[in-house]
């Protein structure tokens, strides 16, 4: 806040200090560095004397901002990936269609799903028709490739993300529904809410491992002990072993049958569980959640809160099927959680079957427009429809994320105080 700002009667001088609060790096995140000028254009006309005197933050952001002619987009709109292609394209036009007339570049795609050419290959062609930006492509494998080619190179934003000991060329931005840093967020936010004892449910695969690993390593960095893990298989319905053996209630169960063994008769005893967690970290999709929160619940873990990520979300409200989900702390991209998953549904139906994969070609499109703006001011964030994001290490793109709580089978967004971590 600007300093008599609201009490300035004067509309000029409103303006003025309207025009420092924009200037002031790290004030709000940005949807775009030109709509920052253009809001404040729109509102105070072209008559206003400032107009003439912009600061020198904001003259660096039109310099920041070049015009973009031809954007080439490598995206796998045949073959087994073409949903996800489609729903990629999808968000990037309408990225495209909400800005003004005139605007927007003129759009390519280039098909990767034809089995017989590769990404590198179109990746090359793209950049002989005069591509300036790239966004793409999607598939880890086709990402690896292009970062050891030879160039010529456009500045690129990938849809997916290299191994984190990778090299990556100069013009490459990695970008991504990178579910790592979800847990990554899910270990910071339970860390703020003052929990430092977790058990971890994740499925027995890799993704489940990966999950893992992400969280027990920020959760202990940051001063945490991951004191139970277990792995589940994802299509069985019962999950009670696993949750007793996990809670050591299976060891209870086996000291009750040693003694009814050595009296000979029945003994009537609940098991308790252990008493040195207090938390859950569950990996796990919207099936697994619904079937294991209510297992959780009645082997006398209720009072442990759940921590999750977007994965244990449908993404479309289903109070009757989620309900089983009460209680359970997820965090999820703004497009889903904030009312504007509704209005995209209405606009394009590839939106409501994927709606966070439209939410990637949104975001890989409004990093496109301002790479240059996010690689030389160091800090500079972006609000987009997969998160808050900012340009980290090796041109990783990292989001942070809003979080919600299944209340009633509802998920409801917890307010910004409530929200503990989910930046660094």
């Amino acid at each position: 806040r600007v300093p008599g700002r609201d009490e300035a009667a004067d509309d000029a001088w409103r303006g003025w200090l309207d025009l420092a609060l924009l200037s002031r790096p790290g004030t709000r995140p940005l949807v775009t560095p030109e709509e920052t000028l253009r809001e404040w254009e729109l509102h105070y006309g072209a008559g206003h004397p400032a107009r003439a005197w912009l600061p020198a933050a904001l003259r660096t952001l039109r310099a920041l901002h070049p015009k973009v002619r031809r954007l080439a987009a490598l995206l796998p709109v045949s073959g087994d990936y073409a949903p996800i292609g489609k729903a990629l394209r999808a968000g990037i036009e309408a990225r495209m269609r909400a800005q003004p007339p005139g605007e927007a570049p003129e759009l390519r795609i280039y098909d990767t799903g034809d089995p017989e050419r590769g990404a590198d290959e179109l990746y090359r062609q793209a950049v002989a028709e005069g591509a300036e930006r790239v966004l793409g492509p999607f598939r880890k494998e086709a990402v690896a490739r292009l970062a050891r080619a030879d160039g010529p190179f456009a500045p690129t934003v990938s849809l997916n993300y290299l191994r984190a000991d990778a090299g990556a060329p100069a013009p490459l931005v990695q970008f991504g529904l990178l579910p790592e840093d979800e847990a990554l967020q899910a270990a910071e936010r339970a860390l703020a809410d003052g929990r430092r004892a977790a058990a971890v449910f994740a499925p027995a695969n890799d993704w489940g491992r990966r999950l893992d690993r992400a969280f027990s390593a920020r959760f202990e960095a940051g001063g945490g002990a991951v004191r139970a893990r277990a792995f589940y298989f994802p299509a069985s319905s019962d999950y009670a072993a696993t949750i007793k053996d996990a809670l050591r209630l299976s060891a209870g169960e086996r000291r009750r049958r040693a003694v009814e063994e050595a009296l000979g008769r029945e003994v009537v005893a609940q098991p308790a569980r252990r008493r040195d967690l207090d938390m859950i970290f569950l990996a796990g999709s919207p099936r697994s959640a619904r079937l294991f929160k209510p297992q959780l619940d009645f082997y006398r873990a209720d009072d442990l809160p759940v921590y999750a990520t977007s994965h244990v979300y449908a993404g479309v409200p289903s109070p009757l099927q989620d309900q089983d989900l009460d209680g359970i702390r997820f965090c999820d991209i703004p497009l889903v959680l904030d009312g504007r998953l509704a209005a995209a549904r209405d606009r394009n139906p590839r939106a409501r079957r994927l709606p966070r994969f439209a939410a990637l070609g949104a975001d890989a499109y409004l990093l496109a427009m301002n790479l240059d703006y996010l690689r030389l001011r160091p800090g500079a964030r972006l609000e987009g429809w997969t998160g808050t994001l900012s340009l980290g290490d090796g041109g990783r793109v990292f989001r942070a994320l809003p979080w919600a709580q299944f209340r009633q089978g509802r998920a409801v967004p917890l307010a910004a105080e409530q929200r503990g971590a989910g930046a660094r």
